[in-house]
């Protein structure tokens, strides 16, 4: 096979596109009998000299594209495409990069199989090329043309690039094109979602990874929109790579398509327990979400660390931490629906305070949440809770006196004539003075309601 010198090929590929170019010019321009003038360098262009020729001058290539008499005329644009792709394959590394930067200014998407070629070079050849200036500045170059002409069918060799090479300019360079050639192409972006996964793994158990080129792959999927990518990037909002990852993150899963209370619902109930009440609360504040499709994914939660199997002993913290949230948000929402539910976690509540396992916030959290569901079923619970604080009060055993003020005020919003007999006896009992206030102000409520 000859080898062509970078400067004969960057010479000979100038060449090549303006003949095309004057090729597509004179065919439009209608000869006698209304037909097209057919151009002599509409026909196949030979190679470019080898390096032991003189360099070929412009004159001296144009004359070689020249057909010979009676050839057939082909289009400009196949034929340019074909002698580029066989000087590619002639061409050494240097020559190979000079087609490419040759063609740049001109790139369209019937230039895309050239680059393709150069792509699909490189990963055959990363072994032996990876560590070499030119190969890094020929895949940098091969992945913008292939992004800038939009040539989707190198989505693939494109992701093969950037899964394969170690050389951060040239990963970048593959996830810009990615934003652009891989859209809808639901193969390629699966793979996108399994690295991005892998490499959170990684991260997550101590292992070192690039946050560059992390960030890469977050803008690349935030640009192609596909629902697939949801939890996968809400994942790495919170991995904690840093704040710039984190807000593209975050960014990109508003970006994305799909039904979002169904996205949500997902990530709540699926990802890692220590990300769920982060999620959660995004979810609660997503102002694209109905007060009902906000109930559902709070309630989800809830049922599930209220299960006896929940979930293993490791994870019990992050379960609670997401149960007291899922209640705070009921409460939040006023979901009446969920009452039975709130009253359920309520009677654990109460129960794990008198043995230690949760404090006195959580109970407060509980507290306030079943006092928002706003039934009678509600205000009798939590008149019965008070009686009992009352009992222990009486019996010199001080309650809490933040729990006591929320049952207190919560049976006041409930305004139910079924607490008065416990809040007035309050008075006679050894509260601090601002319960006794409080239980003053909560029998009026009674009364006026």
């Amino acid at each position: 096979m000859r080898v062509f010198t970078a400067a004969a090929l960057v010479l000979w590929s100038i060449t090549v596109l303006a003949s095309a170019q004057t090729a597509g010019q004179t065919a439009a321009t209608p000869g006698q009998g209304g037909s097209p003038t057919a151009s002599p360098s509409t026909a196949a262009v030979s190679p470019p000299p080898p390096a032991t020729a003189p360099a070929a001058s412009s004159t001296n290539a144009a004359s070689a594209a020249a057909p010979p008499t009676g050839a057939a005329s082909a289009g400009p644009s196949g034929n340019t495409l074909s002698s580029l792709e066989r000087a590619f394959q002639s061409a050494d590394l240097a020559g190979k990069l000079s087609i490419l930067r040759s063609v740049a200014s001109k790139s369209t998407p019937s230039m895309g199989p050239l680059y393709q070629m150069a792509v699909d070079y490189l990963t055959a050849n990363l072994p032996v090329l990876h560590s070499q200036a030119q190969a890094q500045e020929l895949a940098v170059v091969a992945a913008h043309l292939i992004g800038s002409s939009g040539y989707a069918k190198a989505a693939e060799s494109t992701w093969e690039l950037f899964q394969l090479s170690d050389a951060v300019a040239v990963r970048l360079a593959a996830a810009d094109a990615l934003a652009i050639v891989a859209k809808g192409n639901g193969d390629v972006i699966n793979k996108m979602n399994h690295w991005l996964a892998g490499q959170n793994l990684l991260h997550l158990t101590g292992a070192s990874v690039d946050p560059g080129v992390i960030d890469g792959c977050v803008r690349a999927l935030a640009a192609l929109e596909d629902p697939t990518s949801f939890q996968v990037l809400f994942t790495t909002m919170e991995a904690g790579y840093g704040e710039p990852v984190a807000n593209d993150a975050k960014n990109a899963i508003h970006l994305l398509k799909g039904d979002r209370a169904k996205q949500w619902l997902q990530v709540v109930t699926s990802s890692r327990y220590a990300d769920r009440p982060a999620a959660l609360e995004m979810a609660m504040g997503d102002r694209n979400l109905s007060v009902a499709q906000k109930a559902r994914i709070a309630v989800a939660p809830l049922e599930g660390a209220l299960s006896p199997a929940n979930a293993l002993p490791s994870d019990s913290v992050s379960i609670e931490a997401l149960r007291f949230h899922a209640v705070e948000s009921l409460g939040k929402l006023q979901w009446t629906p969920s009452a039975g539910l709130v009253t359920t976690n309520f009677n654990r509540a109460a129960a794990e305070y008198q043995s230690g396992a949760i404090s006195a916030n959580d109970v407060v959290l509980s507290v306030d949440a079943l006092a928002a569901m706003s039934t009678h079923e509600a205000a009798v619970r939590l008149s019965l809770y008070l009686g009992m604080i009352n009992s222990r009060t009486e019996n010199g055993r001080h309650f809490d006196r933040q729990i006591t003020l929320a049952v207190v005020q919560g049976l006041g919003r409930l305004g139910d004539s079924v607490a008065y007999d416990n809040l007035s006896a309050m008075q006679y009992l050894d509260y601090p003075q601002s319960v006794k206030e409080a239980a003053t102000q909560a029998v009026r409520d009674l009364t006026t309601s």
